[in-house]
């Protein structure tokens, strides 16, 4: 299976708690991350905005935001892009998954499918025909 981990606003707690895993080498031998922003990868987030490369997981980590960039790459765009084609979607935590600590109250930040407690529209479309996971730490 071919894992990208896409993060946004994030503290990177769960990528320490991931570290922490009892059984992360069995993981890491059964599993190959195309890119992880923590992990060294075969490809960088740039080669995942100007490459076609595959997914069969894609696991989001971090309040979303508009327009929000990193290394000047579109995080939206590469989540439509990897959603779109990933057979599962694992929100990893509860930035990710409701917006957490960093809403701000700012109205353009959210989880991937809800803010707070309340549905968000941005990646609704995914919530319908994908399996969406939410992984709270």
């Amino acid at each position: 299976m071919k894992l990208i981990w896409i993060s946004s606003l994030a503290c990177y707690g769960n990528v320490h708690s991931f570290f922490n895993y009892k059984y992360i080498d069995r993981f890491l031998n059964d599993f190959e991350f195309i890119y992880h922003p923590s992990i060294e990868s075969k490809y960088t987030i740039a080669d995942l905005a100007h490459l076609n490369l595959p997914c069969d997981i894609l696991l989001l980590e971090g309040t979303l935001e508009d327009d929000l960039k990193k290394a000047e790459i579109d995080i939206t765009y590469l989540i439509e892009k990897y959603g779109s084609k990933a057979k599962k979607i694992l929100t990893v935590g509860t930035c990710a998954s409701f917006g957490g600590i960093f809403l701000n109250k700012q109205e353009n930040r959210y989880g991937f499918l809800y803010r707070q407690d309340q549905v968000h529209e941005r990646y609704e479309h995914f919530k319908f025909y994908k399996n969406t996971i939410t992984m709270l730490q």
